[in-house]
């Protein structure tokens, strides 16, 4: 992947954080933002400070201080349809002044070339209004930590093979470039219908308007998040997820379905035949190898490779209790709000 070779092609651009009870996370947040290779006439970043009940805002005033490109916004009413993230993201959309916008979250860490390198693809063609690079949950102190690492490379690795071949899933919101006027076409967050998964609403509207999108899997726009803490905030976040999936095309539904069937015929094996099962979960287990060995090599993830030994009983215990969760909690709680979907 090629980066933007010369100053004057550079155009200004905004980052946009909505962030809310973030005083652990948003320093280190700015400080990976700041350190991103990118000229500094020509980039904003405006932090939405989400209501929060900590020390977020006054963090973002100290850096704002020292560092004019950053801004704080200050979320006091809401617009339109638009609530908890959207509606913090709507209100920073009304004063971004870039062509392009850069979505992340305040947990997330970026690396130097994030900003080069999702506009390099971004500018590869006038209709590309999306742009989606990898996050990979980083660090952790228990088995259920880890995994998560694995478990997002292993969903945006599938994400990127169905939009490869031309089949739209959706968007990452912490690592995400929109093209302006296509998130204006939209009618901004505040018009679309709102959802807990606030990326993939807009995703599906861009895509809708015409738009081209692009999913990367290049190092130079990998991010870090931290992971979740504790089994029952990951099925939390994950039931936020499920209200998403099943809001997908029907197609797509189509697709997970399938999918599915697969590790159920091979669980139908294990009870018709110990041997057979065994020998059928070897097979799955070692074309994974051969596939994503490689590509956690080229995005520098070695750390994951003992984690697809271990992936089968992860999702068996994280995705059953995730629809478990769906099925009995009408209601998520995320951020210290609570909403319902269904």
């Amino acid at each position: 992947m090629e980066l933007l070779p010369h100053k004057k092609e550079f155009p200004f651009i905004s980052v946009l954080i909505a962030a809310r009870n973030e005083e652990k996370n948003i320093a280190n947040c700015l400080h990976h933002l700041l350190a991103c290779e990118y000229p500094r006439e020509k980039l904003e970043i405006w932090v939405a400070d989400d209501a929060s009940e900590d020390r977020t805002a006054q963090i973002v005033q100290e850096f704002s201080r020292h560092n004019p490109i950053i801004h704080l916004y200050k979320v006091n009413s809401q617009l339109g349809n638009a609530r908890g993230k959207a509606n913090a993201l709507a209100h920073l959309a009304r004063v971004a002044k870039g062509t392009y916008w850069y979505f992340t979250d305040a947990d997330v860490q970026v690396n130097p070339h994030w900003l080069q390198g999702l506009l390099s693809i971004a500018q590869k063609s006038s209709q590309i209004g999306i742009v989606t690079g990898f996050t990979i949950p980083k660090g952790g102190n228990s088995w259920i930590e880890y995994m998560q690492g694995f478990d997002w490379f292993y969903m945006l690795s599938h994400i990127k093979w169905l939009s490869d071949i031309g089949i739209p899933v959706t968007s990452m919101g912490n690592n995400m470039l929109v093209l302006a006027d296509a998130y204006r076409a939209t009618g901004g967050y505040e018009n679309l219908p709102f959802s807990l998964t606030e990326d993939y609403e807009l995703f599906k509207h861009i895509v809708q308007k015409g738009y081209q999108y692009y999913n990367a899997n290049h190092k130079s726009v990998l991010a870090y998040t931290l992971p979740i803490k504790g089994f029952f905030p990951l099925i939390q976040q994950r039931s936020r997820w499920f209200y998403g999936a099943i809001r997908l095309p029907i197609y797509m539904k189509l697709i997970m379905i399938l999918y599915s069937l697969v590790f159920l015929g091979i669980g139908g094996l294990w009870l018709y035949s110990l041997w057979k099962g065994i020998i059928s979960w070897i097979i799955l287990l070692m074309l994974r190898l051969i596939i994503f060995v490689p590509q956690l090599y080229r995005l520098n993830q070695k750390r994951l490779i003992p984690a697809i030994l271990m992936y089968d009983v992860y999702v068996i215990l994280v995705y059953s209790s995730m629809v478990l969760a769906y099925i009995f909690s009408p209601t998520i709680e995320w951020k210290g709000r609570k909403y319902k979907e269904k």
